[in-house]
């Protein structure tokens, strides 16, 4: 009997189109590990990032917000690579777990994803041969051939590209023609498609293998050409467009991660969340003191004869709801002293109202602590993070209950209860490590074993604000959340939003207009 086919949560998520990191949501259940979901976004990161097809890709999405037509090719092309990147990132997860867990563990997941998880079977079905079968091949060697193929995949002719820029329909249309010369010289899918099938031949045939020969046998040409050579062929793209002083300063900007660090740009993050509402002013304190969880302060600034108002969510943990709600001043300020939840803003808010001290004091009138929250990783973040330091500044790193997760706990000046959190995988610990003792990081790292510690609210044994980071990392990653996104989801709510959190606050804005 087979067994039903579930919905399948999304565990992770490589966004090159807007940001340039990955994303893994460490509140829902990885049936092969963190670990292996981590894998699989690095494999798109490297695939991105390191060879011309997937660079030039992340170059056009990064020049689409001049051009829009740029993303829309940038789209397309990225159709078109969708089997080697998909079927080379899973195809490592089977690898990892064959690793691990011998070949029958892996038979016997590959039978269960058949069932469960068709459309991802599909991908890794052409590479599948290299796990059934070739048991004399090492697992290096398999990953190694794999790796290979894509890579060889991904190394097209741009060139080809230039007529079909801002033509869409026609791209489309030559981009599925496998046989042309075209898709031949260019399309990835189509490239890996005949390098696998080479690679199979020769493998039965017994014939020694390496990536030379593979090329050889298929006539499958590889196409060089550096990052410069991309950014090079993109300016003549650009040509003269209204836009070239923009989207030059925009390539300009744009670089290639450094391959061995790719690692450092996977951030745990939420891609699920609560149920979003706006509520009136008359319902938010009996919710607040039921609930359990954090409150996010968003400002938002009315137009006149209105005083600026703020819109708060209180993200709560209990009902795995976010409620927001709209108030002035002296009314924020008398709920937060009406309940002891934790006040958490993000990194762009605070530095807003750090700005706007001198017309409204707000900071310090709330006398409670402020909590700001990093939600980036930790590479792309440190120097956002400098800038809210004092030369008094100190950090901590404190294990999370999840146990491959830990908690920076950054405190920006010792006279003021601000705490700076980032969140991140304990594999980058000893980068972060590195990086504060040799002054990347403006603030003193100091650890939980040193005698005469003198800040004691960084310490595990200070209770209080243990609760706090808990309760505050919990709610933003919305643990236990219902609502999932899925890639197709999460690019749209990035493109127009920007973030989950702005679209959190476009809904709740939208059903706060009842109360207006």
């Amino acid at each position: 009997m087979k067994k039903p086919k579930q919905k399948n949560t999304t565990l992770g998520v490589y966004d090159h189109e807007f940001n340039s990191f990955a994303t893994v949501d460490p509140s829902v259940n990885h049936k092969l590990g963190e670990d292996s979901t981590i894998l699989h976004e690095l494999v798109h990161m490297r695939l991105t990032q390191s060879t011309s097809y997937g660079f030039l890709i992340h170059i056009l999405f990064k020049l689409g917000k001049h051009e829009p037509r740029l993303a829309k090719t940038a789209d397309v092309l990225q159709l078109h690579m969708l089997h080697v990147q998909e079927g080379l990132a899973v195809f490592y997860e089977m690898i990892l777990l064959y690793e691990k867990d011998g070949k029958e563990a892996c038979l016997s997941y590959l039978i269960d994803m058949k069932e469960t998880d068709l459309r991802y079977y599909n991908y890794l079905k052409p590479l599948e041969f290299l796990i059934l079968e070739h048991d004399n091949l090492s697992i290096f060697m398999k990953l190694e051939l794999a790796q290979a193929l894509a890579v060889s995949a991904l190394s097209g002719e741009l060139k080809r590209i230039r007529p079909f820029v801002y033509k869409h329909r026609l791209l489309e249309n030559e981009a599925k023609k496998d046989t042309s010369k075209f898709a031949l010289e260019l399309i990835p899918d189509v490239r890996f498609k005949y390098l696998i099938k080479t690679l199979e031949d020769l493998l039965h045939q017994k014939r020694t293998v390496s990536g030379q020969v593979i090329l050889e046998e298929s006539r499958i040409t590889i196409f060089q050409y550096t990052v410069s050579d991309v950014t090079d062929f993109i300016e003549t793209i650009i040509g003269e467009h209204e836009q070239k002083n923009r989207m030059m300063k925009e390539l300009s900007n744009l670089k290639a991660i450094d391959p061995e660090e790719l690692y450092l740009w996977v951030h745990p993050t939420s891609l699920k969340s609560y149920k979003n509402t706006g509520v009136d002013l008359d319902q938010v304190l009996p919710i607040l003191k039921k609930g359990d969880g954090a409150i996010v302060l968003g400002t938002l600034v009315s137009a006149p004869p209105f005083e600026q108002l703020y819109l708060p969510i209180f993200m709560d943990y209990n009902t795995k709801t976010n409620y927001g709600f709209l108030a002035n001043k002296t009314t924020f300020v008398d709920l937060l002293r009406k309940t002891p939840l934790p006040l958490t803003v993000t990194p762009s808010v605070y530095k807003t109202l750090i700005l706007q001290k001198a017309n409204d004091p707000i900071l310090s009138i709330i006398k409670r602590p402020i909590y700001v929250y990093v939600d980036v990783p930790y590479v792309q973040s440190s120097e956002q993070i400098n800038f809210f330091l004092s030369n008094e500044a100190a950090c901590i790193i404190m294990p999370f209950e999840k146990k491959d997760m830990s908690l920076l706990v950054i405190k920006p000046n010792i006279n003021e209860d601000v705490f700076i959190l980032q969140l991140f995988f304990n594999y980058q610990e000893n980068y972060i490590i590195d990086h504060i003792e040799s002054g990347g990081l403006k603030a003193k790292l100091l650890f939980e074993n040193e005698e005469n510690i003198d800040h004691d609210f960084l310490s595990s044994e200070h209770h209080d604000y243990i609760k706090d980071y808990d309760q505050i990392v919990k709610s933003i990653i919305q643990e236990g959340g219902t609502n999932d996104r899925d890639t197709d989801t999460y690019r749209n709510i990035i493109q127009n939003y920007g973030s989950l959190e702005a679209l959190w606050r476009a809904q709740i804005e939208n059903e706060l207009k009842k109360f207006i």
